[in-house]
């Protein structure tokens, strides 16, 4: 039967609840399958875990780790303590894809986002057809909103990859209304896993083969953007982007540097 999907923060607000109810639609969302994803992956030594709800998927795959496993995938359907870069929130209702992949990888954090990011697209494209492009470091957009969030972290000779997904529209949060968006793409959710847990294995190692199309795939070079550095704001043109993923700009008194870290914002 199909689903109606209503984010628990509407719970809070009967206002809120009522107006969704009059403009969302039900969609039909077949359980993510366990078995099914991992004979589609036919990875030896990879463990893959399916879960309805988890606090945090790049958590699990932490715990996945501790215990032994070198390489492992954890999806979920629904996140209730997802994050971002910068330790900010991540919504993740029911309707989107909620994956991470954890695997031995060099301590390069910014190469492995910028690559990520990279394959997430592609895979988006190849599933969908939808290109999306790349706000710097590590956020996916289509038609002006954000639709995928991507975060790396480094765990002492491995990596995990947390990938988010917005595909199916849901109600957002009053604060995430004009600047988050959806694929609506219908239920993909397993055959983007597989696409986006193979690109990540198979590009394993950092030759840089992938900043060609990031650089493509770019929404700031060559714009005037907001950069965030530490307690830093200052506008600034984005010049290119550096072998290693660092973002170069010129600042408003002529200064070139490169940002390694920080953020950007092409709302001004």
């Amino acid at each position: 039967m199909p689903r109606i999907i209503f984010p628990s923060f509407l719970k809070k607000s009967p206002g809120a609840f009522a107006k969704a109810r009059e403009t969302c639609y039900a969609v039909t969302m077949k359980a993510l399958d366990e078995k099914r994803i991992a004979e589609k992956l036919a990875l030896t030594g990879l463990v893959v875990e399916v879960h309805k709800e988890l606090p945090s998927t790049n958590d699990a795959c932490r715990r996945l780790l501790t215990a032994g496993a070198s390489r492992c995938l954890v999806l979920a359907e629904a996140q209730t303590g997802g994050r971002g870069r910068r330790g900010r929130s991540f919504f993740s209702p029911p309707g989107g894809l909620y994956l991470s992949l954890a695997f031995p990888a060099a301590p390069d954090e910014l190469g492995l986002t910028c690559r990520a990011a990279v394959v997430t697209a592609e895979a988006i494209e190849g599933v969908t057809g939808i290109s999306c492009g790349v706000k710097w470091v590590n956020d996916l957009y289509y038609q002006g909103k954000k639709v995928c969030g991507i975060l790396a972290e480094l765990v002492e000779d491995h990596v995990i990859v947390g990938v988010g997904v917005n595909l199916t529209p849901s109600p957002l949060p009053p604060e995430l209304a004009n600047t988050v968006g959806f694929l609506d793409c219908g239920d993909v959710r397993e055959t983007l896993a597989v696409a986006i847990a193979r690109g990540l294995l198979e590009r394993d190692a950092l030759d840089g083969s992938f900043m060609a199309e990031y650089r493509r795939r770019s929404l700031v070079l060559g714009k005037t953007v907001a950069c965030f550095v530490g307690d830093r704001e200052f506008p600034a043109e984005a010049l290119e982007i550096a072998a290693d993923g660092g973002l170069v700009v010129r600042g408003p008194e002529g200064a070139v540097e490169t940002l390694r870290w920080g953020e950007v914002s092409i709302r001004l």
